[in-house]
C-alpha cells in the first residue's frame, strides 16, 4: 500500500489516465499508446529487453508485476512524469521480503521468484552471484569458465530485440502510406510524419534486434530516407535531397537486396535529372537496373530514369529503345487496378509509363508522338485525384502545343494555368521548372496575353512559394 492510501497498481494506472491521449484527443492514453511511446524513449537506451506491449502495462495494473526492470520504470517514469517508483506504486517485494543477504540462488518455483517480477534471474538482479568453492590450491574449481549468471545474461541479450513483427508490419504499412501521400497531399504537410517515422526507425537501429527484423528496418530506412529525397526536392531544398537521396542507397547497399538498392537508384535519378545533372541520372538508371533482381523497379528505371535523362542529352535512339523496352516489361506483368505513385514499390503501371515517355519525346522535339500517350496518362491521373501528375501531364500538353506546326500558344497557356491551379498551395518544384521552361520556349509569343497570364501566375507562385518556404523547416 502507498502512502497516500493508493495501492500501487491504482497508483500507475491513474498516473496513464491522467496524461491526455495524442492519438484521439479528448480521451486518456491507452495502455497500447503508453506502450508505444515508452517503447519509442526506450529505443535509444541501452535496453537488452523485448519491446513493451499493451499486455506488459495490463500486467502492471493488475498487480501482477510490481517491480519492473530498470530501464522499463526509467521509462515509465519518463513517459507518466513521476519522480520516484514509488510515484507509480513500484515496489520490490523481493528486498522487503530479505531480512539478510543469501548466497545461495532462489528457487525459481518459489512463489514470488518470477509471478511478480519480470528478471528471469532474481539473485543476478540484487547481488553478486554466490562465492564458488575453493580447491586445495587455492584456484577456484571453476576458474576457466564464466558464471552461469553472466552465461544467462549474455543469452538474454543474444534473444532481445527492441521490435516485433507486428510493429515491423506497421512501420511497412505507414511507409506504404506515406508514399501514397507525396503525390496526393502537399508536402508540407507530409514531411513532418516523414522525418518523425525516420528518425523513430533510425532510432530503433540503435538498439538491438533480431538479424531478419534489422534487415527489414534497413528496407524501411532506405525508403524514408529515399521518401525525404522527394519531399526536399519538391520543397526546392537540392541538397538536401542529394543528401538523403545518397543516404538511402548507402543504407540500400548495406541490405545487400538488390530491388531495394534498385529502388533507392531511381531516387538518385529523380533527384540528379531535377537538378540538371542529366548523365549522373542516367548512370543511376542504368546501374540500378543491373542491380535490380526483378523487372518490378526496371520499368521506372527505364522510362523515368533512363529515356528522360536520355531525351536531355539528345540520344534519340535511346530513348526509343529504353521506353520500348518499358513498355515491354510492362505488357509481361499482371493489369493493375490502381495507378501506381511515383516512388513505387511495385512496378509502374501503364498510365504512368505513358506519362514519362511522353515527358522523354517532348525534350527531343517530337511532339507528334504524345498526343496519344498523354490522353491515357491524363485520363487515369484525373480519376485517381493525383495532383502533381495531373499538373505535369497538362504542362506536358502545354509544350506539345507550342511545339506542333502551326503552334497554339493560347492552348499551351491555358494547360499551364490548370497545372498551376491544381498545385496552387502545393510548392512542387517539378512544376515550377517545367513551367519555367515553357516560358523560355515561348518568349517570341511574350506580347500575347495568355502568356502573360502565364508569367503574372507563374510569379505570383514564385512569391507565396518563397513565403512558405521560409516559414517551415526544411529537411
Amino acid at each position: 500500500m502507498s502512502g497516500d492510501g493508493t495501492r500501487g497498481p491504482n497508483r500507475f494506472r491513474l498516473a496513464r489516465e491522467r496524461i491526455q491521449s495524442q492519438r484521439m484527443p479528448g480521451r486518456v492514453m491507452s495502455r497500447q499508446e503508453l506502450a508505444d511511446v515508452c517503447n519509442t524513449w526506450l529505443s535509444t537506451k541501452p535496453d537488452p529487453d523485448t519491446p513493451i506491449t499493451e499486455n506488459t502495462i495490463a500486467k502492471i495494473e493488475q498487480g501482477r508485476v510490481t517491480w519492473p526492470r530498470e530501464w522499463r520504470r526509467a521509462a515509465y517514469r519518463h513517459v507518466l512524469g513521476a519522480s520516484t517508483d514509488a510515484e507509480l506504486g513500484f515496489e520490490d517485494r523481493r528486498r522487503k521480503a530479505l531480512a539478510v543477504p543469501y548466497s545461495d540462488p532462489p528457487d525459481p518455483e518459489q512463489p514470488g521468484s518470477r509471478s511478480t517480477h519480470e528478471s528471469g534471474s532474481v539473485a543476478g538482479d540484487l547481488l553478486p552471484p554466490p562465492a564458488l568453492p575453493v580447491a586445495a590450491g587455492g584456484a577456484t574449481e571453476t576458474a576457466m569458465m564464466e558464471s552461469p549468471f553472466d552465461i544467462d545474461a549474455r543469452s538474454r541479450l543474444a534473444r532481445s530485440s527492441n521490435t516485433s513483427e507486428s510493429f515491423l508490419a506497421h512501420i511497412e504499412l505507414s511507409v506504404g502510406e506515406l508514399i501514397g501521400k507525396v503525390e496526393r497531399e502537399s508536402p508540407f504537410l507530409v514531411t513532418p510524419v516523414a522525418r518523425q517515422l525516420h528518425d523513430f526507425v533510425v532510432g530503433l537501429l540503435q538498439g538491438s534486434q533480431h538479424p531478419h527484423q534489422r534487415l527489414r528496418l534497413y528496407v524501411a530506412a532506405t525508403h524514408l530516407t529515399g521518401i525525404l529525397a522527394a519531399l526536399a526536392l519538391d520543397l526546392g531544398a537540392r541538397p538536401s535531397a542529394e543528401a538523403y537521396a545518397r543516404e538511402s542507397f548507402e543504407i540500400a547497399e548495406a541490405s545487400a537486396i538488390g530491388d531495394v538498392q534498385a529502388w533507392s537508384r531511381a531516387v538518385q535519378s529523380l533527384v540528379a535529372y531535377y537538378n540538371g545533372n542529366y548523365h549522373d541520372a542516367l548512370a543511376y538508371a542504368q546501374d540500378g537496373q543491373r542491380r535490380a533482381q526483378t523487372p518490378t523497379h526496371q520499368v521506372r528505371l527505364a522510362v523515368n530514369g533512363e529515356a528522360r535523362a536520355l531525351a536531355r542529352i539528345g540520344d534519340e535512339r535511346g530513348v526509343d529503345e529504353a521506353v520500348n523496352r518499358a513498355f515491354d516489361l510492362t505488357s509481361s506483368m499482371p493489369p493493375r487496378a490502381h495507378i501506381s505513385p511515383s516512388l513505387s514499390l511495385e512496378a509502374y503501371c501503364p498510365p504512368r509509363v505513358a506519362a514519362n515517355a511522353a515527358t522523354a519525346y517532348l525534350a527531343i522535339g517530337r511532339p507528334g508522338k504524345v498526343d496519344g500517350y498523354l490522353d491515357t496518362a491524363l485520363a487515369a491521373f484525373d480519376a485517381a485525384g493525383l495532383q502533381g501528375p495531373r499538373a505535369l501531364s497538362r504542362l506536358d500538353k502545354a509544350m506539345a502545343a507550342i511545339g506542333r506546326n502551326p503552334a497554339d500558344p493560347e492552348e499551351g497557356a491555358a494547360q499551364v494555368l490548370q497545372a498551376l491551379n491544381l498545385t496552387e498551395g502545393h510548392p512542387y518544384e517539378s512544376v515550377s521548372q517545367r513551367t519555367a521552361e515553357f516560358l523560355r520556349s515561348t518568349q517570341r509569343w511574350s506580347d500575347v496575353p495568355a502568356i502573360r497570364s502565364v508569367a503574372d501566375a507563374f510569379n505570383d507562385r514564385r512569391i507565396s512559394q518563397r513565403a512558405l518556404v521560409a516559414s517551415t523547416a526544411l529537411p
